[in-house]
């Protein structure tokens, strides 16, 4: 599978669901991990949140769009990867709020969530 197909699917997966969180009303959380998947819900009140598939030696990182307050997305990666989780607030500079190894055989779930300071919740 080449990388412009999981990009092109993944950026499907993250339009249906940023249209389904943005229809439901309730405030996504995201649940179980799927292996295969890598699943972001922003749960914050103030921040965007931003997820980056680090890159490997010779090709560029990936970076997700900006999720707004109570959106999610969907990715279906095909590799384990370093992930890191961005989150900024209205035009500010974008801080580096967490960094882990993301193996694609388990997936993971990740709600970001503030109260006070924002808080990085990651289940496998």
């Amino acid at each position: 599978m080449t990388v412009g197909y999981k990009l092109r699917t993944a950026r499907a997966a993250f339009v249906a669901g940023a249209v389904a969180a943005a229809v439901g009303g309730a405030v996504p959380t995201a649940q179980a991990a799927t292996p295969g998947y890598y699943t972001i819900c922003n749960n914050t009140t103030n921040f965007s949140v931003q997820s980056e598939f680090v890159a490997y030696p010779g090709e560029g990182a990936i970076f997700t769009s900006w999720l707004t307050p109570g959106l999610c997305s969907i990715w279906g990666t095909g590799d384990d990867r370093v992930m890191r989780i961005w989150v900024k607030s209205g035009s500010g500079k974008p801080v580096l709020a967490r960094q882990f190894e993301y193996k694609n055989a388990v997936g993971v779930d990740v709600n970001v969530r503030n109260s006070g300071a924002f808080v990085v919740v990651a289940r496998s």
